[in-house]
């Protein structure tokens, strides 16, 4: 019984991917839509959560290898930053994923330097393309393209 809901399981996630407009794409870790329209970080957040998903994070490295080379490498992004899941809204210098565990307590991919709270005004998490997708904090109005996740 536990098997047939499973796989039941795993139909309707891989059902969810196959009609959510965009740009999407299905792995082993979940399933990702890549939102190509600019909005603020907690615009992206809600535009997620609206889909039934939430801003994608980033825990190991092969999931970042895999967006890598799939969402993260198409050319036609709009921005060159794109909105992930982690922010330090809550207290300043600590990321967590919007599943509220730690960023630092797993696999991590900061720029060299970062998170450094420019202007004491960065607390959310984005991707940086010409920094081979390391992540950036960066300030939460900035207006960019974004990665839903989808369990």
């Amino acid at each position: 019984m536990l098997y047939r809901h499973s796989i039941v399981l795993s139909l309707y996630v891989l059902a969810r991917c196959l009609y959510l407009s965009g740009t999407r794409i299905c792995s082993e870790f979940s399933c990702y839509l890549l939102v190509e329209t600019v909005q603020s970080w907690d615009a992206a957040k809600d535009h997620c959560e609206s889909l039934g998903g939430f801003l994608a994070d980033i825990k190991s490295q092969e999931e970042q290898e895999f967006l890598d080379k799939t969402l993260l490498s198409k050319s036609s992004i709009a921005s060159d930053n794109v909105w992930i899941g982690g922010t330090d809204c809550e207290e300043e210098g600590v990321f967590v994923w919007l599943d509220g565990t730690s960023v630092a307590s797993g696999y991590v991919n900061w720029i060299p330097g970062d998170p450094n709270n420019g202007l004491n005004a960065e607390h959310c998490m984005e991707t940086f393309r010409y920094h081979n997708n390391k992540w950036n904090d960066k300030k939460c109005s900035e207006q960019r393209a974004s990665i839903c996740e989808f369990k």
